[in-house]
């Protein structure tokens, strides 16, 4: 097995990274996007420039990836340029992309006929007991404490 030295700028980035007290899993992702982007374009990632930051979006959307994946990758790039390479003016305009939303905004009645119908809960019968209950019988419930007993008329006579 044959290991490869490590680059100077890719020790300039793990040691910045390690300065800022970053998570190992975040250090790895962030080594491996930048690596992802460097050989996509066949040259180190500080010959690179915005534009090609912009073709390697283009890319990762073209294959399907979704927001979620990209936003991490992109985030990598903004550090190596931001901090390793110390170019934050052009760090600032890699853009991250939008997260789709997951609801349509308004829903049309067709839509919310459906969502109710598959909202409603079976009847009692039908639905197990919950789990905490076991097989202990039910208490009765406790006889209500009033201070004045239960009146069916009301509650002082009428005048006479």
């Amino acid at each position: 097995m044959t290991t490869q030295p490590i680059t100077p700028l890719r020790q300039r980035m793990l040691d910045d990274m390690k300065l800022r007290n970053m998570a190992t899993g975040t250090r790895r992702s962030y080594v491996h996007s930048v690596a992802d982007f460097s050989a996509f374009h066949g040259r180190s990632p500080d010959e690179l420039t915005l534009e090609d930051v912009r073709d390697y979006q283009l890319h990762l959307v073209a294959r399907g990836l979704k927001a979620s994946t990209i936003c991490p990758i992109m985030s990598a790039l903004r550090f190596l340029y931001a901090v390793t390479l110390d170019r934050p003016e052009q760090a600032a305009r890699i853009p991250l992309p939008r997260k789709a939303d997951p609801l349509p905004a308004i829903l049309s009645q067709d839509e919310v006929a459906r969502f109710r119908a598959g909202a409603r809960c079976p009847p009692a019968a039908a639905r197990p007991p919950p789990r905490s209950a076991g097989h202990r019988q039910r208490r009765p419930a406790p006889p209500c404490r009033r201070s004045t007993p239960n009146r069916v008329g009301p509650r002082h006579p009428p005048p006479q």
